[in-house]
């Protein structure tokens, strides 16, 4: 990491060894894209950010579904405010991957850090971070959670439902209802998709897009590498489209959900 050569790291080991490695980074003048979640603890992501500002440098979080293409349209729809306020937003991820021994081991994985993560931030993305969390799930022997469904509640009123599993399989949707409209993102929700905008009768019209570019699935990583790598040019400290501040709020709400349930992924 002392090479002159080298300006950024990106970090993708284990999740209990985030921490350790990008303070590591940091100190050697390093930026950092971290993946998500940049840690298991908030104290710990405090101080990722807090020694980047320090330093002058970039800490970002990996939270890749941020970037995206219809991520800015997300933002642009809701900037707009056509749409009135949101009310109620639903999201689901919900795969089968008890064969990837990583997430059924402590330190490298947790369901709801390593899978329900993308769904909290997609809650935040639409709504904003929580007052209240209400969390029911399974835990298994190895005190890992396997499934978690939870209630948000909001200061506005507007409500969230997430659920996501490690073991049970259903569509990745995301959705959220305003008060003048619902917005569909195409599953699943956390890869390049589409967006579908409608009126609020049980017999819909609505507007579409879909994302055509040759930039399908895991490829679309490649957007959040772009977008740090012009921060960094810019000289910023923090992403603005992912900020310190919402990341955190992500982790404290995956750790809310992670101690309701009785789980403890580290």
């Amino acid at each position: 990491m002392s090479s002159d050569e080298l300006d950024a790291v990106y970090i993708s080991s284990w999740q209990k060894d985030h921490f350790e490695h990008a303070m590591l980074a940091l100190n050697a003048g390093k930026h950092v894209l971290v993946e998500k979640p940049i840690t298991y603890l908030p104290d710990e992501a405090e101080q990722i950010f807090s020694l980047a500002q320090q330093k002058n440098l970039l800490a970002m979080e990996a939270m890749w579904t941020r970037y995206l293409p219809q991520s800015t349209i997300i933002r642009k729809l809701i900037n707009e405010g056509e749409l009135g306020k949101p009310e109620l937003f639903t999201a689901s991820f919900c795969v089968d991957n008890r064969h990837i021994p990583r997430l059924w081991q402590k330190g490298g994985g947790g369901i709801i850090y390593d899978m329900g993560i993308y769904t909290i931030a997609m809650a935040q993305q639409f709504m904003g971070n929580p007052v209240n969390i209400i969390a029911t799930g399974k835990v298994n022997h190895d005190e890992l959670d396997e499934e978690t469904h939870s209630v948000f509640q909001y200061e506005n009123g507007a409500r969230a439902q997430i659920s996501s599993s490690g073991i049970a399989t259903l569509p990745t949707t995301a959705s959220c209802s305003f008060e003048k409209g619902v917005v569909v993102i195409d599953e699943p929700f956390f890869v390049p998709s589409g967006i579908t905008v409608r009126d609020k009768s049980l017999y819909f019209k609505q507007q579409s897009w879909r994302d055509q570019s040759d930039i399908q699935g895991h490829e679309g990583l490649c957007y959040q590498a772009v977008w740090f790598a012009k921060f960094v040019q810019e000289g910023r400290v923090e992403s603005p489209v992912h900020t310190a501040s919402d990341t955190i709020a992500n982790i404290e709400t995956a750790l809310e959900i992670s101690n309701q349930v009785g789980a403890k992924a580290f």
